[in-house]
C-alpha cells in the first residue's frame, strides 16, 4: 500500500488528508428496480431466492448468478470473474446492491454490483466519497485510511482567531471531516469553501513572508475583499 500511495504523491498523513475525492456517490435513497432503465446505476435491495451455480463456468472463472426478489419482482444479479462472491451470498437474506442495470428481452439484471447485507450495511449508505486510485488500492482502503489520517492530523487553522470570528469561519478540522465523510451536500460545499479559504490565506501569508514582511502575515482589506474570503 505504501508503494501504491507513493504513486499518488502521498507519503504521509498530511498528504493523505489533502488527497480530496474526485466525486461523490449519493446513496441516501434506494430505488425500485422495476422502475429502472437499461444502463442506469442504482442502489436497490433484493432477497436472494437461489444461487444456481454453473460449475463449468466457475472453473473457467466465469460468473456467479443469484436470483433475487423485491416486493414480488424477480430479477437476477450476476458477477463476472469474481468467484469469491459465491461464499459471501446467503439464500434467504436481503442485500443492498449498487451497480449498473442491464435489460435484455424485457428482463432486468444487475451486473457486477457492490453489495452488503441490509442489516449490516455501512458502506452503501449516505454520501460516499470516490477517490482516484492506482495499483492495488481500493476505494475502501482509501476511505478508511483518509478518515484515520484526518483524526491523527486534526488540522488546525493558521488564520488568526479574530479573523475567523469576523468572517464566521467554521472549524478547519470539521471541514476536513465533512469533505472526506460528508453528511449533507450543503455542508460539503461550505466545507470545501472553508478549506479553500485556508489555502488562500496560507498562500498570501507565504508571499508576505518571502517579501520580508514577517510581522504582517494576515489578510487585510488590501489583500482581498469579503467576497474573496467567503
Amino acid at each position: 500500500r505504501e508503494e501504491d500511495l507513493k504513486k499518488l504523491g502521498v507519503t504521509d498523513t498530511a498528504d493523505l488528508i489533502r488527497y480530496f475525492p474526485r466525486a461523490y456517490l449519493d446513496l441516501r435513497s434506494k430505488q425500485m428496480l422495476k422502475n429502472a432503465y437499461h444502463n442506469d446505476i442504482v442502489l436497490t435491495t433484493g432477497r436472494i431466492l437461489n444461487i444456481p451455480v454453473n460449475r463449468f463456468a466457475m472453473r473457467r472463472g466465469g460468473f456467479v448468478k443469484a436470483v433475487c426478489e423485491q416486493e414480488g419482482y424477480i430479477y437476477t444479479v450476476i458477477w463476472f470473474n469474481q468467484p469469491y462472491v459465491l461464499n459471501k451470498l446467503v439464500t434467504g437474506e436481503e442485500y443492498l446492491f449498487y451497480g449498473r442495470v442491464n435489460e435484455r428481452n424485457g428482463e432486468l439484471s444487475l451486473v457486477n454490483p457492490s453489495f452488503e447485507l441490509c442489516e449490516k450495511a455501512f458502506r452503501l449508505k449516505g454520501i460516499v466519497p470516490q477517490y482516484a486510485v492506482k495499483g492495488n488500492l481500493t476505494q475502501k482502503v482509501m476511505r478508511d485510511s483518509i478518515r484515520l489520517a484526518v483524526d491523527l492530523e486534526k488540522p488546525k487553522s493558521i488564520i488568526p482567531f479574530d479573523l475567523q470570528q469576523k468572517y464566521e469561519l467554521s472549524g478547519l478540522y470539521e471541514a476536513y471531516r465533512q469533505v472526506h465523510n460528508p453528511t449533507d451536500f450543503n455542508l460539503l460545499k461550505k466545507s470545501e469553501n472553508r478549506i479553500a479559504v485556508e489555502e488562500y490565506f496560507s498562500l498570501i501569508s507565504a508571499f508576505k513572508f518571502i517579501k520580508g514582511d514577517r510581522n504582517q502575515v494576515r489578510i487585510n482589506k488590501y489583500d482581498c475583499s469579503d467576497k474573496d474570503l467567503l
